[in-house]
């Protein structure tokens, strides 16, 4: 995984990570296989691709990077934003009933 997965499973379980695994994925276009570059050249335009066929380690960014306080802010952010979707999703007025 990235940094920022592997951010988010050290705060929600650090037991998850094995650190000694950890190795930098591919960071740069040039590092990808053409199907990679392809997808990632042309932003908004959705071309999924397996990272196993983007990069020879199977994962793109630097997890070695990653910090248990990085993943709590995003794992946090995360809950705050569903949470707040949730309530005004719930406070929307009943839509079967035509005024």
């Amino acid at each position: 995984s990235c940094e920022i997965e592997t951010a988010q499973a050290l705060y929600v379980d650090p037991t998850l990570v094995r650190k000694d695994l950890l190795v930098k994925g591919s960071a740069q276009l040039t590092d990808l296989d053409p199907a990679g570059r392809l997808a990632r050249s042309h932003p908004g335009i959705h071309f999924p691709q397996g990272y196993d066929s983007l990069s020879a380690t199977g994962n793109l960014g630097d997890p070695t990077l990653a910090t248990t306080e990085a993943g709590e802010r995003l794992v946090l952010t995360a809950v705050e934003r569903i949470a707040a979707f949730i309530e005004g999703f719930i406070d929307l007025p009943d839509r079967l009933e035509k005024p």
